[in-house]
């Protein structure tokens, strides 16, 4: 999961460079400094979208991280709207508790 994750990560990190180049000089070309608004509204779209969709890691491990997004984990979907263990900056209490199942065996 993590190859295919970086794999998409990169190749979206490609495309949105491609686009950018291909069109901004003519953006900026046709609507001046204006064109930059655009970016603007981008990046204020993306703090809501991370905000909303990108679960906590802080203070997660991998194998934390590895059993949250694990499609028999229990997690109706993987994206945490709503969902607090999600959102919480501590470490979840399920996550020391299976810390705990792995030591032991």
């Amino acid at each position: 999961m993590r190859t295919q994750g970086a794999a998409a990560a990169t190749a979206t990190n490609w495309l949105f460079g491609f686009v950018c180049t291909q069109f901004t000089p003519t953006g900026i070309r046709n609507i001046g400094y204006r064109f930059y608004i655009i970016f603007a509204c981008f990046n204020l779209i993306f703090v809501a979208v991370v905000y909303f969709l990108y679960p906590e890691t802080a203070n997660r491990t991998l194998e934390d991280l590895d059993a949250y997004f694990d499609r028999d984990s229990g997690h109706k979907t993987i994206i945490p709207i709503g969902d607090t263990v999600a959102k919480q900056t501590s470490r979840p209490v399920e996550a020391f508790e299976a810390e705990a199942r792995r030591v032991a065996d």
